[in-house]
């Protein structure tokens, strides 16, 4: 069965995102051109990737209105655990997150049996807004390396290291 190359207008990007159970744009137009026996543009195909994702994962913004929530049950299940953070300026009503940095008790306490020298290890997170992650860690009396701390900030800077 021949497969037109031409974009249905009615194969928009939420009816292709509904059904869709993959991270790949290849696999975006595999599977548009095998079920509805079109061949789609990679942008539309992009497209309903992003919405797809948009619709398990929701938007960069709502999860950040998780994250005070996520890091409370952290300190709430973890007793101990240091979690501080600051938010950037609101813009247009919204906080933004400046960092935020977390460190579990048993790390911490563990820390007292290490070596007193710590390794700063970053990368790039990428995202809508382009933070790092950064992980602290060290290694204990065994050799073995222990995650001390972590922390994920908007830019390796002065500012977000004090």
């Amino acid at each position: 069965m021949d497969t037109d190359s031409r974009s249905h207008q009615n194969l928009c990007k939420n009816l292709l995102a509904s059904d869709m159970d993959t991270c790949d744009v290849k696999y975006v137009i595999e599977h548009a051109n095998s079920k509805y026996n079109y061949t789609i543009s990679y942008q539309k195909a992009w497209q309903a990737l992003k919405r797809a994702r948009k619709n398990v994962y929701g938007t960069w913004e709502s999860s950040y209105q998780f994250l005070p929530k996520y890091m409370g049950a952290l300190q709430r299940y973890n007793p101990g655990t240091i979690v501080e953070w600051r938010h950037k300026d609101r813009v247009d009503g919204v906080f933004t997150l400046g960092y935020v940095f977390w460190a579990y008790r048993p790390c911490i306490d563990a820390f007292k049996h290490c070596r007193k020298i710590f390794v700063v290890d970053g990368t790039h997170i990428y995202t809508k807004y382009r933070h790092k992650l950064l992980i602290a860690n060290t290694l204990d009396a065994n050799q073995k390396i222990i995650l001390m701390a972590y922390a994920i900030v908007d830019d390796e800077s002065y500012r977000s290291w004090h």
